[in-house]
């Protein structure tokens, strides 16, 4: 079984996200806190390395949502630690389930 997703310290004292700093200077971080509540992941899960389905739909949404925020794929990634094609491969991820959960509800409805 895989361990769940924990934040782990560099044990210099260093902020574990700095992403989240850059945020709240963008007057940002109420979204990510407001997505981190309503998935039920940690902000730390949200912001750090998680992989789990959970989390990894709950990053989607703030990529989402930062990037409705104006912001560029690089000034997302840099948010959020990431690379830019790992934002953009997330936003697609996100549509892809939308576009599938339309059909499958569109599907039902003809039944």
């Amino acid at each position: 079984m895989r361990p769940r997703c924990t934040p782990t310290g560099n044990g210099a004292g260093a902020p574990l996200f700095p992403g989240l700093g850059l945020l709240r200077t963008r007057g940002l971080d109420a979204v990510a806190i407001e997505i981190a509540t309503r998935h039920h992941v940690d902000l730390a899960q949200l912001l750090g390395r998680c992989r789990t389905k959970s989390v990894a739909a709950a990053r989607a949404e703030l990529y989402q949502r930062l990037r409705d925020h104006g912001l560029s794929l690089p000034e997302i990634g840099t948010l959020t630690d990431r690379d830019p094609t790992t934002v953009l491969a997330g936003l697609r991820r996100r549509e892809q389930r939308g576009r599938l959960r339309f059909e499958t509800e569109d599907a039902e409805d003809l039944a």
